[in-house]
């Protein structure tokens, strides 16, 4: 193989992590680089963190008291606790307590976690609308609160504090107050919006179905508000 392949061991500058060194499975569905530099992997059997030093890994599964061991999303938040969003739920590892929320505890609308992001307020989407944590608090919105669709595939709160949600029906900015709807009419390559990334100037990607769009805000609308 090429020199630098990274499918090749022998390659440099591309060497691949995979059970043979430590990761519970080969495939890996969103990676995390947390505050301490440690590196987070969501895979199909569960979560997995590197340490920088050693390069070993420890893991967390059901067993341990995930809600799921398919992972779509992880973040950190401000506490340095870790969300993780899976297949069958959603949970928090504070150190070495893990805490589950599901549709039986936790007020999820669906055990479908698509993606999570934390800005002290925790945003999760699910397949039966937007799920937020506040200090305890739960409040579930849908389609009826303005969501574009009942799927919330992606999940993140920009600069100035204002939420996007990547749905199958378009995207969707919150201020706290009102759901704004982005779709193909607004210049949106498509309606089905799997990808938000934010920039540090304010720009806004969204990945479609369709292709790549980039958005630059208007001058911020506020930070967001609580919503209540």
């Amino acid at each position: 193989m090429p020199r630098g392949d990274p499918h090749s061991r022998a390659g440099s500058g591309w060497p691949p992590l995979d059970r043979d060194d430590g990761l519970p499975h080969h495939r890996v569905f969103i990676v995390l680089h947390d505050r301490e530099k440690r590196l987070w992997a969501g895979t199909s059997s569960g979560l997995s963190r590197r340490d920088p030093d050693t390069g070993s890994f420890a893991h967390w599964t059901v067993a341990d008291g995930l809600a799921g061991d398919d992972i779509n999303s992880i973040r950190q938040d401000p506490s340095d606790r870790i969300w993780i969003a899976s297949e069958t739920g959603l949970s928090c590892l504070d150190g070495d307590t893990i805490s589950r929320f599901t549709t039986d505890g936790g007020g999820l609308p669906s055990n479908i976690v698509h993606a999570v992001d934390v800005d002290g307020v925790v945003w999760a989407g699910t397949s039966e609308g937007l799920w937020r944590w506040q200090d305890g608090d739960v409040r579930v919105f849908t389609e009826a609160d303005g969501l574009a669709s009942h799927q919330v595939l992606r999940v993140l709160v920009d600069r100035t504090g204002n939420l996007w949600l990547g749905t199958w029906g378009g995207v969707n900015r919150f201020d706290g107050q009102v759901f704004q709807t982005l779709t193909s009419e607004d210049g949106l390559a498509t309606h089905m919006a799997m990808a938000l990334y934010g920039d540090p100037d304010g720009t806004i990607w969204f990945g479609t179905s369709g292709g790549l769009t980039v958005f630059q805000p208007p001058p911020p609308m506020g930070h967001r508000r609580s919503g209540r």
